[in-house]
């Protein structure tokens, strides 16, 4: 937890530990005739005294000793320590410290260590931080303790500063203007290659959310010459870097030439029987099955009305899905390796293709757009 600027918290104090033997990293301040430095800084306006710049953490400081003990901070009758930032930072800058002042033990050859686990935040209106009580004066001038030996002392510091770097990331619903959804017509179906790319398409304008379809009209993998292989890609998936991602909700499907002019329900169909009925598909199938049955043998005339009824069915119920997933720079493209058997796309029957012509349809449900938030808004509310 950052210390709070003008009222530090009790709790948390600081750690001693008298057996260290490693001198400090940063900072050594040789103090000879400490008396009569401490006699000549009892004045208010010279109650101090300090240490060359040092650096550290790629800022400049400066050690400050208050051998009376700073008054201020109510720190009189103890030795008192702090650290004070040279370079000036910018209204609202601020640099987090942790501290750890030193004293040399003369006659055991140890350092006593004295850890403020608390941080300590630098800015513009308070750019020095320290313990007003690190020592009662007693204890740090009786030369049996060894800091005070002879008149001198040793005194360091060691400034670990916490580069803190906020990476805040938001989510947000891309909104729609219009309907997300494309239609690729492909004409000499039989004639196509592997794979094939449907022409680029955009929604909103935004060029990064840019897709198109890839087919193989034969199938893929282990689908080939089986089924026929769908997917949607991201085209240019270069733009989603550092993290950022896409989510697609969308549905895949192909068109029933036959049943043209219920383009529209037939969409609103999809997404119902994608959502609610094909996760229950296995229990479906018999009743289907039962259906063309029944409809055959009350029928004695198999009637292209009826046929095409059951087959609109299986075509909403088979040849399309919802599905999501984010897209991301190494996520470009997905879809469905079986998407449908071959004998089912090239069957007269099911209207799928027609003189050699065959329609898929893609519909984005929703999207969700997820990127890294500009530092000037971090911390601003949802309605930001």
């Amino acid at each position: 937890m950052v210390e709070d600027l003008f009222h530090p918290p009790k709790l948390s104090k600081p750690t001693f530990d008298d057996a260290n033997e490693q001198p400090p990293a940063h900072c050594i301040l040789r103090v000879g005739s400490f008396s009569r430095l401490q006699d000549r800084h009892h004045a208010e306006y010279r109650d101090h005294f300090s240490s060359t710049e040092f650096k550290a953490g790629g800022y400049r400081w400066v050690l400050t000793v208050y051998p009376n003990g700073n008054k201020k901070e109510n720190g009189d009758g103890h030795l008192s320590l702090y650290v004070r930032m040279v370079d000036k930072l910018g209204f609202g800058n601020s640099v987090s410290v942790a501290l750890r002042f030193l004293i040399y033990d003369q006659i055991r050859d140890k350092y006593l260590t004295i850890l403020d686990i608390r941080e300590k935040r630098f800015q513009a209106i308070k750019n020095e931080w320290g313990m007003p009580k690190v020592l009662p004066l007693s204890s740090f001038t009786d030369c049996c303790n060894g800091y005070l030996v002879k008149d001198c002392c040793v005194f360091g510091v060691e400034v670990l500063v916490i580069n803190v770097e906020n990476y805040a990331s938001e989510v947000s619903v891309l909104k729609p203007t219009s309907n997300w959804e494309y239609t690729w017509k492909i004409d000499k179906y039989s004639e196509l290659g592997s794979p094939s790319y449907s022409p680029v398409f955009t929604f909103e304008g935004w060029s990064w959310y840019v897709r198109r379809l890839v087919l193989y009209p034969r199938g893929l993998c282990e689908a080939e010459e089986n089924s026929l292989s769908l997917f949607l890609e991201l085209h240019n998936s270069c733009r989603l870097g550092n993290g950022t991602k896409l989510f697609a909700e969308y549905s895949l499907c192909l068109k029933n030439q036959l049943k043209g002019s219920n383009h529209q329900t037939t969409c609103k169909f999809i997404l119902f029987s994608c959502l609610f009925i094909t996760p229950f598909s296995k229990l479906l199938i018999p009743l289907l099955v039962l259906i063309e049955v029944v409809v055959h043998y009350l029928q004695l005339i198999h009637t292209m009305k009826a046929q095409l009824s059951f087959m609109f069915l299986f075509v909403l119920i088979f040849s399309s899905t919802a599905v999501g997933t984010w897209f991301s720079s190494t996520c470009t493209d997905l879809g469905h390796m079986s998407f449908l058997p071959l004998e089912d796309v090239s069957s007269s029957l099911k209207g799928l293709m027609r003189d050699d012509c065959v329609i898929v349809e893609v519909k984005i449900e929703e999207m969700f757009l997820l990127k890294e938030m500009e530092k000037a808004n971090i911390g601003c509310g949802v309605d930001c």
